[in-house]
């Protein structure tokens, strides 16, 4: 999994007049704007979409709406004023032109020719979005006493097995703790414990670089018995539901037998288990918005348990055909790669603004990666999700999640609520 350079700050660039079309010459204040014109203002984020904040602070318009004050010839900018060949109503600063950032109504840092100030397109710096990863592993008997593969003799045992995938040195866990928050809890039912679940939580709440950490605890620990799956994940799912950094959250689920529950040790006849486990994967996703991923290690769950789980922590049906993809897997191999897909997968294409917009205008944006547009396109492109954040989604969603890439967005001043700092 490659790091993602988000590049991208803000700036000024060539002025883009809202419209160079002929208009009828008129006073847009006396029809088209004449509700919203002579309001008191400071700066033109205190205006109407469409007028400026003259000096002497009333709201007003030059042009707009196909009526202009302007001199032939000249464009009207989407604050109102005119632009070029000498425009009339604002007045100019001896022909040069003043770039003003949205809502400020003081001149920008650049100057080109032209008849008064304008508003240049921004360009807002993309922030990644950090993922909260809690590895929810079993710490049952089982996975000490039974091979990866029961069908090979020199397979290591599970419990080995899985720390070998995750505590490797240039494994996934090394290679992202700098970009995923990472917590782990490991799970079982000591009959001598006071308390069901017996949750190691040492490794909690979840935090950026603690690979270190995470090795020293966990590689020497040892099995415990009993599988008490469902308790076990509304119990992080309410740790993560309490916890405040942003990003999304994730549980990833590491098993390798079907669950019991406090009140049933090591029985799950009746399957009530199993219900308890998907129930609380399902309100894990619908209560908290916190997604599993299934990771069975080894073969005896069946297809339609791990199926179960995965549509509800993916937030689809229980019985959803195709479902959400699940992994079970049988050597050394095959328990890393599944690792590394769900991690690294979870690396979002969520990004964050340093600014705002308006969502609704968001589709006159441009989304670059590596230099070549992005299309607006909920599905395979870019969208909106709020006034401050952007999705990939699609291809492009899946090329960012390797390699170095280069990822910014640019939109013009009648897009942009609050522009950068």
């Amino acid at each position: 999994m490659g790091t993602l350079s988000l590049l991208g700050l803000p700036r000024c660039s060539d002025s883009k007049p809202e419209s160079t079309v002929s208009q009828v010459k008129a006073d847009p204040c006396k029809s088209v704007f004449s509700e919203s014109c002579g309001q008191a203002c400071t700066g033109d984020a205190d205006c109407a979409a469409g007028l400026y904040c003259q000096p002497g602070g009333t709201c007003t318009a030059d042009c707009g709406g196909g009526v202009s004050k302007c001199d032939s010839g000249a464009a009207c900018t989407s604050n109102g004023r005119c632009q070029g060949n000498g425009a009339g109503g604002h007045p100019g600063s001896g022909g040069s032109l003043v770039l003003v950032p949205p809502g400020t109504g003081d001149g920008g840092s650049e100057q080109g020719t032209g008849g008064g100030p304008v508003c240049a397109d921004i360009t807002l710096a993309l922030a990644d979005t950090i993922p909260t990863v809690v590895l929810l592993i079993d710490r049952s008997g089982s996975m000490s006493a039974s091979k990866l593969d029961e069908a090979n003799p020199s397979s290591p045992d599970r419990w080995t097995a899985l720390k070998t995938a995750l505590l490797a040195d240039g494994g996934v866990l090394a290679s992202l703790e700098a970009k995923v928050r990472f917590g782990v809890v490991l799970y079982g039912n000591d009959e001598g414990s006071a308390t069901c679940p017996d949750l190691d939580k040492a490794l909690m709440p979840p935090a950026l670089n603690r690979f270190a950490a995470i090795q020293a605890h966990y590689q020497p620990l040892n099995t415990i018995p009993n599988t008490p799956t469902g308790e076990s994940v509304e119990s992080v799912a309410a740790d993560l539901a309490a916890f405040t950094e942003p990003g999304p959250k994730y549980i990833v689920l590491a098993t390798d037998g079907f669950p019991d529950r406090c009140a049933q040790p090591n029985e799950d006849a009746d399957g009530l288990s199993r219900d308890l486990s998907v129930a609380a994967v399902k309100a894990a996703y619908d209560t908290h918005k916190v997604g599993t991923f299934v990771i069975s290690v080894g073969t005896d769950i069946s297809d339609t348990h791990l199926q179960h789980l995965a549509n509800v922590g993916a937030g689809m049906a229980q019985a959803a055909a195709p479902g959400a993809e699940f992994f079970k897997v049988t050597t050394q191999a095959a328990l890393t790669a599944a690792f590394d897909k769900v991690i690294g997968g979870v690396r979002s294409c969520v990004f964050t603004l340093n600014g705002e917009i308006d969502p609704d205008l968001a589709d006159k944006g441009r989304v670059l990666l590596d230099g070549a547009p992005v299309p607006f396109d909920p599905t395979n492109g870019w969208k909106v999700n709020s006034a401050t954040e952007i999705e990939i989604v699609g291809a492009a969603c899946q090329a960012i999640a390797v390699g170095e890439h280069t990822l910014s967005a640019s939109f013009p001043c009648e897009v942009v609520r609050k522009p950068p700092a």
